[in-house]
């Protein structure tokens, strides 16, 4: 893999952990709100299947822990 991509790769990764971590008890309307506005501006800077899916993945876990958690 070329050396462009995995940059590609890691600042995408980086991001999202950003994000999750940011929002990792996100509990009300407003937060989720910002949240799906920050997934949103992030998948247009990191278009593609691979984006849409990982953050796709980090969106139902924290669907996931705010209803089980």
């Amino acid at each position: 893999m070329e050396l462009k991509v995995l940059q590609w790769h890691w600042g995408f990764f980086v991001e999202v952990w950003k994000l999750f971590k940011k929002h990792n008890s996100v509990r009300e309307d407003e937060e989720w709100d910002r949240l799906i506005r920050e997934a949103t501006e992030l998948r247009e800077r990191y278009p593609g299947d691979f984006s849409k899916k990982i953050i796709m993945a980090v969106l139902d876990e924290l669907d996931r822990r705010c209803k089980y958690d």
